[in-house]
């Protein structure tokens, strides 16, 4: 019997964090890249510039990745789940 690392980010983790950028990018007018930068900024997962992978990234760090685009939303005034 396997037991799930807790450390792992879940597929449907990933499909979130990129459907909500996906949205913030369409509703804001930038690229998905752009937004993509700006909520691993706005979480913490870049330094000097330089953005680390959400393939790199434990379900911690995805998850807040997750919540920081949930607050780019509000304030921009776009709902993301």
């Amino acid at each position: 019997m396997d037991i799930a690392d807790p450390n792992e980010k879940t597929n449907g983790q990933l499909a979130k964090i990129k459907k909500q950028i996906r949205e913030l990018a369409n509703f804001t007018g930038n690229t998905f890249d752009e937004m993509q930068n700006d909520v691993k900024n706005a979480a913490g997962l870049c330094v000097n510039g330089t953005c680390r992978s959400f393939a790199d990234c434990s379900v911690d760090e995805v998850g807040l990745a997750i919540q920081a685009a949930k607050k780019i939303g509000e304030f921009v005034g776009c709902y993301v789940d």
